[in-house]
């Protein structure tokens, strides 16, 4: 039988988890990271040094400075939310602890963006199970529900997650406000307005951020993939028109932001091409395989099982637009000097094709990714949890890498 669609759902296998459980396990990966500790890196270290000439007003807010030397990020928005929370800092809490509420709740954006964007991703009709001949299949909302949760759990389960969303740098602001936009042109053929907003949101900030070529990238190609989308309304000559204007907006909005990034300053060309070795190239492996796993397997294997789907005349919206995402940020990851700073604004992306590559598993591969996952995280986490402590000379692990960040012992 030729199935129009790889995923096989029952209503029953598509049970929503608890809510307030899924909640609890948000706030215990965010809280720790953000209270009741002190700048354990250099590069959250220097951060809160901007924020804090700014706050002194020894440095220009349009070109933050600590001790006379410029950042090598070419952001400002990141080092205005830190010097507004230590303006806003009450004589009780400490400016450092004030400084990580705004990364914080950008954090949370990061996730909650991630959550809704895959939930619409799969509401779009090619993304939808197979219609048993005799029902019983998985309801449009409650499968996309399905699938938003386990996008979110790829997303919160990334190694590359947890080594750097718990600094006040400009890394997580560019998380949280490229998610944010990938969440938008998610939700733009269901809603108008407040993706609309989103979008604007997302990229602007992306680009004070100091990523203004990735939001020209990201801009140019969501307005491509959404013109293209139009086929998919029929023959609807009025929501074809409607799909065509918020094309041409979002193409203008992503320009204006480069126009932006060039009357602040912020665009600087920082291509820095691999060499030709093999240690080069298999350093770059290795970043590409520990920082974003476990959701790289399941991604290829989305990108496998839904090939009919991505490769046709009909665009379909769930695999194109989460691998562009994600194939941006490769190859941004490429040729930056920051090379893991860049591939975790793939993560969002590859979370929401690992989620889809769930309902396409059969019984006995997923038990045995059930199995796998609770022995690798839970070794994972008793030798390689204290390692948030290596500033201390606390660590116990005996393997490090070169920037001094200790590698996970599994």
């Amino acid at each position: 039988m030729n199935l129009p669609t790889p995923a096989i759902v029952t209503q029953a296998g598509a049970r929503r988890l608890p809510r307030l459980a899924l909640l609890m396990l948000c706030c215990a990966y965010v809280l720790p990271g953000f209270i009741g500790r002190d700048a354990w890196r250099s590069a959250d270290m220097a951060a809160l040094g901007f924020m804090a000439e700014l706050v002194q007003g020894t440095s220009n807010w349009l070109l933050p400075t600590l001790m006379g030397t410029p950042t090598d990020n070419p952001a400002v928005l990141p080092y205005w939310l830190g010097a507004w929370a230590m303006q806003l800092a009450p004589n009780w809490a400490s400016a450092d602890f004030m400084v990580r509420i705004p990364f914080g709740l950008l954090l949370v954006l990061a996730m909650t963006a991630t959550w809704y964007g895959t939930y619409y991703l799969a509401r779009n009709p090619l993304a939808q199970p197979v219609a048993f001949a005799f029902g019983g299949e998985a309801q449009p909302a409650d499968y996309a529900r399905a699938m938003a949760d386990g996008g979110l759990l790829a997303f919160i389960a990334s190694l590359g997650l947890a080594q750097l969303s718990h600094e006040a740098t400009p890394a997580l602001a560019q998380l949280g406000f490229s998610s944010l936009f990938f969440y938008a042109m998610a939700a733009l053929p269901y809603r108008r307005h407040g993706p609309a907003w989103a979008a604007a949101i997302g990229l602007i900030g992306l680009t004070l951020s100091g990523a203004p070529t990735l939001a020209l990238l990201f801009g140019l190609g969501s307005a491509v993939l959404h013109f293209a989308d139009r086929e998919s309304v029929g023959s609807d000559t009025t929501r074809k028109s409607h799909i065509v204007q918020e094309a041409i907006a979002i193409a203008l909005l992503s320009l204006g932001t480069t126009v932006l990034a060039l009357s602040l300053g912020l665009l600087r060309w920082k291509v820095e091409w691999p060499e030709a070795t093999w240690s080069e190239w298999n350093g770059f492996v290795q970043l590409l395989v520990w920082f974003t796993w476990p959701a790289w397997p399941l991604a290829l294997w989305t990108l496998w099982r839904w090939r009919r789907q991505l490769f046709n005349r009909r665009i379909s919206r769930h695999i194109a637009l989460p691998a562009w995402f994600a194939l941006m940020c490769t190859g941004a990851t490429l040729v930056s000097p920051s090379s893991d700073r860049t591939l975790l604004l793939a993560l969002p992306a590859l979370s929401t094709l690992a989620a889809f590559a769930l309902p396409t598993l059969k019984r006995q591969v997923a038990a045995l990714i059930d199995w796998f996952t609770l022995l690798f995280f839970f070794r994972l986490r008793f030798h390689h949890l204290g390692c948030l402590d290596c500033h201390a000379n606390r660590c116990t692990c005996t393997t490090r890498c070169q920037r001094g960040t200790p590698r996970p012992r599994v």
